[in-house]
């Protein structure tokens, strides 16, 4: 960066985000990216909400972004420096979805922006293609018809899979969903009068449409501040993810090995619902940090954290040592894209054999370490066959003593909850 510290503007953060996630095959979540750089930096409220919108709707809108650039710039759009392009992709977000901000506004900044790159080819370039857009009027301009792949900005490959899939009509109802903004939501874990008291309706809602033990989240920065929050009795979760965590049929002085544990939301959740006890493992000792963090805000006293691999957990814990495994597995994360945009440029077709693979490994690890009687959750925050029928399927044929209770697929959107799947299995 060649601003100096403390001084970074919300489009150049913005740019640096999107750049960076670029470059890494977008492998890493937005949010996070943008936390660790605000960790750094001095930046106002407003500044990091504007920085996270512009983040979102560019990776949200990428493609029909591109198409809008396209239509001004006499290079193709796959030819330009990625660098560049993503200073004109977040100034044509800007123009045709932020009302608020002055046109020349966006022009400066981001000719600015090139400027503090030391890039003076490019800032003539951005200043000639976003001059032409305004005077073309691209906000009111009526443009050629424009297909799906562009319209909601997805990958080809995926939006034709999901037609195979669903049929047309359903793909259209997902792609939808997925581009519109979250909701967030927190299950109330305790103390659910003064809860209710202290957060409703200024800082949060009951949903009508969940149970009255989730709230949905209207002002997170008082969220954070509440006497509730910093005690430990709500915690961030989506409803589905908290509809799965009460699948599990919990009996008291129950042992659960929750195998796939970080950041500890099942683990916490399921711990509030019963007296059981919890072992959280998880491969990642940067999650399992997060997740005794978790633990110790909820005061969570009932859960244990482990640092290994699911799939060496007879290895660790010895063979036939609890009552039920919790497996969220590692998945192509394809349901929630609308919390997370950039899984949309992460995934690819060929990327579901390796995850099956892993997948199947830890379903048979978890196998080896529940008593008979015992029970196996698997869950996944996604919907594709290969992740979901496909593999219990073929867990169930390979593992005769294993019988599912109860399954169930949730596309994006249905039930106004996020894509996933779960299987509940029983040890005969």
């Amino acid at each position: 960066m060649n601003k100096s510290a403390g001084t970074l503007s919300a489009r150049y953060i913005a740019w640096k985000v999107l750049t960076e996630l670029e470059q890494g095959n977008f492998r890493h979540h937005a949010d996070e990216k943008l936390e660790k750089i605000c960790q750094k930096q001095i930046l106002p409220a407003v500044e990091r909400n504007l920085a996270y919108e512009i983040i979102s709707g560019c990776l949200r809108n990428k493609t029909l972004l591109e198409f809008y650039l396209s239509e001004y710039s006499s290079q193709p759009v796959s030819k330009i420096e990625f660098e560049l392009r993503w200073i004109l992709v977040i100034s044509f977000y800007q123009l045709l979805f932020l009302d608020k901000i002055p046109d020349h506004a966006i022009v400066n900044e981001a000719v600015n922006l090139c400027k503090q790159e030391n890039k003076i080819g490019w800032s003539k370039f951005v200043n000639g293609i976003l001059r032409s857009a305004l005077r073309d009027n691209v906000v009111g301009k009526k443009l050629r018809k424009i297909s799906a792949t562009t319209s909601y900005s997805h990958p080809s490959w995926l939006i034709n899979k999901w037609r195979k899939d669903f049929g047309e009509e359903k793909a259209i109802e997902i792609l939808k969903w997925n581009n519109k903004k979250p909701e967030q939501h927190a299950a109330i874990l305790r103390n659910f009068d003064e809860t209710v008291k202290e957060l409703v309706p200024d800082i949060a809602e009951l949903s009508d449409e969940f149970d009255q033990q989730i709230l949905k989240i209207k002002d997170f920065k008082n969220l954070f501040k509440s006497n509730c929050f910093k005690n430990g009795d709500v915690y961030l979760m989506t409803p589905w993810s908290i509809s799965i965590t009460r699948q599990l049929p919990l009996q008291p002085d129950m042992k659960i090995l929750d195998m796939c544990a970080a950041p500890g939301g099942k683990a916490i959740l399921t711990s509030c619902l019963e007296d059981v006890e919890i072992t959280a493992m998880d491969n990642s000792s940067r999650r399992i940090e997060k997740l005794k963090e978790n633990l110790k805000r909820c005061k969570i006293e009932n859960v244990s954290s482990v640092i290994g691999d699911g799939r060496d957990s007879a290895k660790i814990f010895g063979k036939e040592q609890f009552d039920a495994v919790m497996l969220d597995a590692p998945c192509s994360s394809l349901g929630v894209i609308q919390r997370h945009p950039e899984i949309r440029w992460r995934v690819t077709n060929e990327s579901f054999t390796s995850i099956q693979i892993l997948q199947k490994q830890l379903l048979s690890a978890a196998v080896e370490v529940i008593k008979p009687g015992g029970y196996i959750l698997y869950s996944v925050c996604t919907f594709t066959d290969e992740e979901t029928e496909d593999v219990i399927d073929i867990f169930l044929s390979e593992n005769k003593n294993m019988t599912c209770i109860k399954k169930e697929l949730n596309l994006p959107g249905e039930k106004n909850m996020c894509g996933g799947f779960f299987a509940l299995m029983k040890k005969n």
